[in-house]
């Protein structure tokens, strides 16, 4: 699974982009807007990690982008977690409250994957 991390913090990308890809996350980095939108049309995303401090497109277009193309969102805010998949057109949304262990992280991953895979099969089945 191709993830794509997006954040202000560029230290926080580094860290996290190591420690998902030694998770088996393969991980690509985003620190703007702008950068989202060009990765998401340019590379194979399958999940899309997103701070909502992202500088430079406002974080509504760019989860509305993402999930029009089926790309599922985790969206990293400073309110409350969400632990039940939303969906957001063909795709599927949560957050996770800052700050957050990679633990929590990867649980959400996890988690969306899973809701991900039920209604790829649930959708097959009609």
């Amino acid at each position: 699974m191709q993830v794509l991390f997006a954040a202000s913090d560029r230290d926080l990308l580094s860290a996290y982009k190591q420690l998902l890809t030694e998770d088996g996350f393969p991980t690509e980095t985003a620190f703007d807007g702008t950068q989202v939108i060009r990765k998401l049309s340019e590379e194979q995303v399958e999940l899309l990690i997103l701070s909502s401090d992202i500088p430079r497109i406002p974080v509504e277009q760019l989860i509305k982008s993402s999930t029009a193309r089926g790309i599922p969102v985790i969206e990293l805010s400073t309110g409350g977690n969400n632990t039940e998949p939303a969906a957001e057109g063909r795709s599927v949304r949560v957050r996770l409250a800052l700050p957050f262990t990679p633990k929590e992280l990867a649980e959400r991953i996890r988690m969306v994957t899973s809701y991900r895979s039920e209604k790829k099969a649930g959708e097959s089945d009609e």
